[in-house]
């Protein structure tokens, strides 16, 4: 998945099809999503749920913020808030288990060109 090494986002199945196809591998989104999933149990890959999209796997953060618009993802280790949540979801009997806690919203880029523009209305 040499791909996911190339992309500062996260890609969907598809797209690494594509971008495999440029690189002459012919790939399915079928067998993207095998690979992919061998890849996420190793700790190489991660799937962003949020944007079911895949993106290769950094360093062992569990927080993962997406800008909606531009689609950036920062990781921040979070470990309070993922004990906290665990214990939430112990008290309740839900079973937690999470590669990830994901947020959403918009970047400070994307928040500052937004302001620009409504200010230009």
């Amino acid at each position: 998945m040499r791909v996911l090494d190339r992309v500062d986002r996260p890609v969907s199945a598809y797209d690494i099809a594509q971008l495999a196809a440029v690189e002459g591998a012919r790939l399915c989104a079928n067998q993207v999503y095998r690979t992919t999933a061998r890849l996420i149990e190793k700790h190489q890959v991660r799937r962003v749920h949020t944007v079911n999209a895949y993106l290769a796997s950094s360093a062992t953060a569990e927080l993962c913020m997406i800008c909606e618009q531009c689609r950036c993802v920062e990781w921040k280790a979070m470990p309070l808030l993922v004990g906290a949540l665990r214990e939430l979801a112990d008290a309740r009997q839900i079973k937690f288990a999470p590669d990830s806690v994901e947020i959403s919203g918009l970047c400070g880029t994307c928040r500052e060109k937004s302001t620009a523009a409504a200010s230009c209305a």
